[in-house]
């Protein structure tokens, strides 16, 4: 997917980074630098170097207008990989250099190992039913793991100004900072006025004060943010917007299906309280509209996005009243 916030830069940038990160000695400058797609914010690349090639992963440029909740995402990612690393077994690529000294690009960046395999989204339907029920099976063991590590407070990691003592004044900021960005470019909901849906998620306050321990999430953790080699997730990416909250905010209990039976009983979470029902809706109802609203931030090539996301919000209302009857 194209969009404004895809900070491309050229060759001889990238050979400076490179270099900068793991000397000119390193580097194999006979074979092409190749940007990968698939991403929907940060540009990517691959990056031939003589033993391994690595992954360079570069944030949006100062002068791109994010939204709120993406401030010091890149920052977020390496702090992320760092824990995922340290206190799981989770397969997932290892930071090899982080820079954000903005000397030699005019944004953040790091450069990663490569995750072996071929990305989930795109092998799917190639797939046998057992051995997809195989993969969903084993990334509700790998999601556990990563839900197993726990914060000293609710909010954003790279945001130091989302940072809160409970999970409701967590869950209200997220809302207030959407709205804000919402407005900020005229982004039409539709279904629903900002106003109304603030009223409505300050209406449901009280389900969240039973979330007591700030949990690490990955949030979008998509099909496409799975890598696959031999039948088996090879590798886990993109914890760019990993936040400590509540982990039924993870994609699989707050995604627009519902969560398969096989990620369900290897997480350990099969039922679920209306309390827990409600909260549901509400993430899935705050992923809607943040997938509506960066449409007019990162000005994609198509409306497919925008489209597919008005639509699913209708749903999502109307899921959130009948629990409410």
């Amino acid at each position: 997917m194209n969009a404004i916030t895809k900070n491309r830069q050229t060759n001889d940038i990238i050979y400076q980074m490179a270099e900068k990160a793991f000397g000119e000695d390193k580097i194999d400058y006979e074979k092409e630098i190749v940007e990968l797609d698939g991403g929907y914010c940060n540009v990517v690349y691959l990056v031939p170097l003589l033993e391994e090639d690595a992954i360079l992963k570069i944030a949006p440029s100062d002068e791109i207008q994010m939204m709120s909740y993406e401030e010091r995402i890149l920052e977020t990612e390496v702090a992320v990989m760092d824990l995922i690393e340290r206190y799981t077994k989770v397969p997932s690529p290892k930071v090899l250099f982080f820079d954000d000294s903005k000397t030699i690009c005019n944004s953040s960046y790091f450069f990663m190992t490569k995750s072996e395999g071929i990305s989930y989204d795109h092998l799917k339907q190639e797939l046998s039913k057992e051995q997809n029920e195989a993969i969903i099976k084993e990334l509700g063991s790998y999601n556990k793991q990563i839900n197993q590590i726990k914060g000293n407070y609710f909010g954003l990691i790279g945001k130091s100004s989302s940072r809160f003592e409970t999970c409701r004044e967590f869950i209200l900021s997220l809302f207030q900072m959407l709205i804000k960005d919402g407005k900020r470019k005229g982004s039409n909901l539709v279904h629903i006025t900002y106003e109304e849906l603030w009223e409505l998620i300050t209406s449901y306050a009280e389900v969240f004060d039973e979330v007591m321990t700030p949990r690490l999430v990955h949030w979008d953790l998509w099909d496409g943010n799975i890598f696959v080699q031999n039948g088996s997730i090879s590798g886990i990416i993109d914890y760019e917007r990993g936040f400590y909250g509540d982990f039924l905010m993870e994609n699989e209990f707050s995604s627009f299906s519902e969560p398969s039976k096989g990620f369900l009983e290897a997480y350990g979470k099969e039922e679920f309280t209306p309390k827990e029902m409600i909260r549901c809706t509400i993430y899935r109802l705050y992923r809607c509209i943040v997938m509506i609203v960066e449409c007019d931030y990162r000005k994609y090539d198509n409306d497919k996005q925008y489209n597919w996301m008005i639509d699913t919000l209708k749903v999502e209302l109307e899921k959130l009243k009948k629990l409410s009857q």
